[in-house]
This record gives C-alpha cells, sequence and structure tokens, in this order.
C-alpha cells in the first residue's frame, strides 16, 4: 500500500521487496508520486503562467543548452509539456465491468481490457482503442495548455507556400 502523509511518501509491504533499486527509484519520483496519490482537493494546480514558465524553461534548455533552434527547442518543449499535463491530470480509475474508458465496450474477444495506471487505481481500455484513447487525451491536453496562452512556433517545413 502507497500513502501520501503530508510531504511524506509512506510505503506499506514487505521489507523483502523494496529492494535499494526500488526504493532508490521511487526517491527519483517522489514529487510525482506524491502528486499522484494525494486527494484532488489537496494536489496542485497549476494556472496558466505556471504552464507558460513550465514551457519556457524546457524550451529555452534545448535552445541554450542543446543548441537547437529557437522553433524546434519550443516543438519538442510543448510535447514535454502534453507529458507533464497527461501527467498531472490523469484519468480516473474505472470498473473493468463498466466496459472501456474510450468506447464503453465490454471486453471482446481478441480485443481485451487492460488496465493502465489512472487516479486512484486502473482506468481499463481495450487493447484496440489505446491508440484512439491516448490521442483524445493529448488532444485535451493541447488544447488546455494553448488555451493557458501558450504559443509555439512552427517546426521546419510545416509551412507550405502556395505556388502562383
Amino acid at each position: 500500500m502507497v500513502e501520501a502523509e503530508g510531504e511524506r511518501l509512506i510505503i506499506d509491504g514487505p521489507t523483502r521487496a523494496l529492494t535499494d533499486e526500488i526504493v532508490a527509484a521511487v526517491q527519483t519520483k517522489k514529487a510525482d508520486l506524491l502528486q499522484l496519490i494525494r486527494p484532488l482537493e489537496d494536489r496542485q494546480c497549476w494556472h496558466a503562467e505556471d504552464w507558460q514558465a513550465y514551457f519556457d524553461e524546457r524550451a529555452a534548455i534545448r535552445e541554450h543548452d542543446g543548441g537547437l533552434p529557437r522553433v524546434e527547442a519550443e516543438h519538442l518543449a510543448f510535447e514535454e509539456t502534453i507529458t507533464q499535463w497527461l501527467r498531472l491530470n490523469p484519468d480516473p480509475a474505472s470498473d473493468p465491468r463498466c466496459g472501456c474508458v474510450h468506447c464503453g465496450l465490454p471486453e471482446q474477444p481478441g480485443n481485451s481490457l487492460l488496465p493502465v495506471l489512472a487516479l486512484g487505481g486502473q482506468a481499463w481500455v481495450h487493447d484496440w482503442c489505446w491508440a484512439p484513447w491516448m490521442a483524445a487525451l493529448r488532444d485535451e491536453a493541447r488544447d488546455a495548455l494553448l488555451s493557458a496562452g501558450i504559443q509555439v512556433g512552427h517546426p521546419r517545413g510545416s509551412c507550405r507556400r502556395r505556388s502562383r
């Protein structure tokens, strides 16, 4: 069992199962784990300026430390910001008896319901529905970030001139 107690992460289980490698991995992801298991009302809520700062920092690192052109750095930073949005806004757990979280249908022959880590447990999604479900979640994240005011340049080659 894993639970949050303030800024402490409490893991209850057999001591022999908690190897040094697992403890080290948990320590590096402690902040993320705390964010996921805290009750919704206790979670950190990011505002538009927080998302902009996150995006700007990642773009600057790629541009200045990585030597990428600004447009390419922004494109990659936006993808990373989408991933961060998805981490901080996971889907809630679902009941497999209620079917797939994407299509709503029950398990089908050759199209199993698979558990995906979710807020408070697991969300159940068909094997064949995973890609469109994830695409819909990414679209939701992208729309939320664009609504927060993040603007991204166009990556190289994405703009075409009209021929006359």
